[in-house]
């Protein structure tokens, strides 16, 4: 029998937490931040080295393709 898979999509499924510009706590994909940064106050996830792994990892998908609008 066939085994069920579980999908997730990484660059659209909310597992980025953040700060919106409000103040209300939230979770965002890969592409929220590289697209419309401007409501997102600040990347705020439980410990502060995951926050510099995750801007470095968006900087570097950033430098991959530098027109998102494409």
């Amino acid at each position: 029998m066939g085994q069920k898979t579980a999908h997730c999509n990484l660059l659209v499924e909310g597992w980025i937490q953040i700060l919106w510009a409000c103040g209300e706590p939230g979770r965002v994909g890969i592409w929220d931040p590289l697209t419309k940064a401007a409501p997102i106050r600040q990347i705020a996830p439980p410990n502060p080295l995951d926050g510099v792994a995750l801007l470095r990892f968006l900087l570097a998908v950033r430098r991959c393709k530098p027109s998102l609008t494409d």
